[in-house]
């Protein structure tokens, strides 16, 4: 089996309250590294065309990939994948929180839930034992995602939907701690099976094919994430929003590492940046900051957007 995953598929079925463990494929795991690639594999190869996203025929997909349970940046992220119910087509969206962390300590790279349940449940896996309960969920039917991890056991990782997911809203997520997959429904589908939330537990090892090594390549390139203008400035002062500035702003920031923010592009189309190098080393908290101006021979154009300081006032680059 290839370094870095457990060798381990779970699938359960919700109607007939059964499950069992099958081998992880290695060609298809070859083939498509990562949780995303493998679930989408799978969800081509065993879902038919045509069917409801919200009937029983489409599956939900918990997945992993080879770097979930090491030290790796971003290694804590899980990817959910279904047929969309908001779009009709692959449905696909990842999440942080500690739900993937817990998959891999249960020796579990990818979870098939199928079927839907006959009334609300929940499921609690221990990978220890190679054991799945199914257990009743009426008790936390109707309750948000955080008051629903709150009521759960403190020794298992967990993944829940909140109300949107249950009325199947078409965008609703599934959430794990306080991060959530927020794209394409998946949280719809989870609803529509009935199911209320996802436990697992384990206390089983990543086996790394050089542990030391790969610890030394971590660090460099975490060295590179934190030296990176957005990812470590940017993402750190504003989280996912810090990805969703401005194209300009992104360039502003980068730029503000140098004597002045002015541009100019090959294309003659000149950008000025004002608010954001400032913004970056002020001791004044905000959620987004930045002017964009951009300039050329046959247009121009400006943009402003708002920000809330540290004393609660909102305000706009000028």
């Amino acid at each position: 089996m290839i370094k870095g995953y457990a060798g381990r598929v779970l699938e359960v079925d919700l109607r007939t309250r059964s499950f069992f463990f099958a081998p992880l494929d290695e060609e298809i795991a070859r083939l498509y590294i990562g949780g995303k690639g493998y679930g989408t594999r799978l969800l081509y190869d065993r879902t038919p065309a045509g069917i409801d996203p919200l009937g029983p025929e489409n599956l939900l997909i918990f997945a992993t990939g080879p770097l979930n349970g090491s030290v790796a940046p971003q290694s804590n992220r899980f990817a959910v994948i279904c047929k969309s119910p908001l779009t009709g087509g692959i449905g696909n969206a990842t999440c942080g929180g500690s739900f993937a962390l817990g998959m891999k300590k249960a020796g579990i790279d990818i979870l098939i839930v199928k079927n839907r349940a006959e009334r609300r449940l929940r499921l609690e896996i221990d990978g220890d034992r190679d054991a799945v309960e199914f257990l009743d969920a009426d008790d936390l039917w109707g309750k948000g995602t955080y008051a629903t991890q709150k009521l759960l056991s403190r020794k298992h990782q967990h993944a829940v939907i909140g109300p949107a997911g249950e009325n199947l809203v078409l965008f609703a997520g599934i959430v794990s701690n306080e991060r959530i997959a927020g794209r394409t429904g998946v949280g719809a589908v989870m609803g529509s099976k009935l199911l209320k939330a996802v436990s697992v537990r384990g206390s089983r090892k990543l086996d790394m094919e050089d542990p030391e090594k790969f610890k030394a390549y971590t660090k460099e390139v975490r060295k590179l994430f934190e030296d990176h203008p957005v990812l470590g400035e940017s993402m750190k002062r504003f989280g996912t929003g810090g990805i969703a500035m401005p194209g300009c702003c992104l360039r502003a920031s980068f730029l503000s590492r140098m004597p002045t923010c002015r541009a100019k592009s090959s294309s003659k189309m000149s950008v000025r940046c004002a608010g954001v190098a400032n913004a970056a080393s002020s001791a004044a908290s905000t959620s987004l900051v930045g002017k964009c101006t951009a300039s050329s021979a046959r247009s121009s154009g400006s943009s402003r957007i708002f920000f809330r300081t540290s004393d609660g006032t909102t305000d706009r680059a000028r």
